[in-house]
């Protein structure tokens, strides 16, 4: 591949670590390049990084979640769902509002099934926005099932 940097081209390797001293946009030190040791990532599991030597990577530990913090993160994909098979809000792949109220239902029950699991390792702030939710959840739920009835 021709050498691009001669043409006013800057090349930057992002697949590479961002400590203290290369925050600053510095290039990797000609050190790291000449021995292979440069901090960078690779993939591991779902998503996690690890480095590939033997130094401490403070990314990979502010990237693992605890189940508390995953669980709420499914039940906001799971309410995001019930709403969206409610018809309430389109589908962002088809654009389109659809309707499927046995998918919707089963969402909104596994919100709840999510959600009693979950109560008590959040303060009550945060559980009393997901109750709200989840009641939210019901009575559209509910609004949808009596106008799909009287169709």
């Amino acid at each position: 591949m021709p050498d691009q940097e001669s043409e006013g081209f800057q090349v930057v390797d992002k697949r590479r670590l961002i400590t203290g001293e290369e925050s600053s946009g510095e290039a990797p030190s000609e050190k790291d390049s000449e021995t292979g040791q440069a901090e960078a990532t690779t993939v591991s599991g779902a998503g996690a990084q690890t480095p590939q030597n033997d130094t401490v990577c403070e990314t990979s530990e502010q990237m693992s979640a605890e189940v508390p913090d995953l669980l709420a993160y499914m039940l906001s994909l799971l309410g995001a769902a019930a709403w969206q098979w409610m018809g309430l809000i389109a589908n962002p792949v088809t654009r389109k509002a659809e309707v499927d109220l046995n998918q919707a239902r089963l969402a909104i029950d596994t919100f709840e099934d999510v959600a009693r699991r979950l109560y008590p390792y959040l303060d009550e702030q945060t559980n009393r926005q997901i109750r709200q939710s989840l009641t939210d959840l019901r009575v559209n739920f509910l609004e949808r099932s009596k106008s799909g009835e009287q169709s």
